[in-house]
């Protein structure tokens, strides 16, 4: 029988975002001993909703202003854009590059990973807790230290209990 299948949970505690993701069921980042987050590793931040970001590279020759699309970025370099839906942006782009024989190079579609969102949520934590530091010392001494993660490889009764 498995852990879970013996009501029996796992606490990890990592910085390794990508071990996180693969062992961990539910996921609490910590940011100066602060809880910020927790949820599963895909829905945590936000990620499950997140905008995915469409990012490739034109050759040389192709101007990003003959795309049938709205792009960011610099010119030889990597071009982005960002949507909610990337099915009909792709559709476009590849259209577009096969009808005109053009290579799309290094296409990937990304959305936040576990350690994008991590940096964020800690960042944002930082700098709540300096503009809390501002307002007084006691406050900011009561802060610990920075960054973790800790993940619940199982289902145990205080896992569902702390998901709410």
């Amino acid at each position: 029988a498995g852990l879970r299948d013996l009501d029996k949970t796992v606490f990890l505690t990592t910085h390794y975002m990508e071990e996180a993701q693969a062992l961990a069921e539910r996921v609490a980042i910590l940011a100066h001993g602060e809880i910020v987050a927790q949820g599963t590793p895909g829905e945590i931040g936000g990620r499950d909703r997140a905008a995915a970001r469409i990012v490739f590279s034109l050759p040389a020759g192709v101007a990003a202003s003959e795309l049938p699309v709205e792009v960011t970025g610099d010119a030889g370099g990597p071009l982005t854009v960002g949507t909610d839906d990337p099915v009909p942006i792709l559709h476009k782009l590849t259209g577009w590059a096969l009808e005109r024989g053009v290579e799309l190079e290094e296409l990937e579609v990304r959305r936040p990973s576990l350690e994008d969102v991590y940096i964020a949520l800690t960042a944002e934590a930082g700098a709540d807790r300096d503009r809390a530091g501002a307002a007084g010392p006691d406050q900011a001494a009561a802060a610990g230290p920075a960054g973790g993660v800790e993940g619940a490889g199982g289902d145990a009764p205080a896992d569902r209990e702390a998901s709410g």
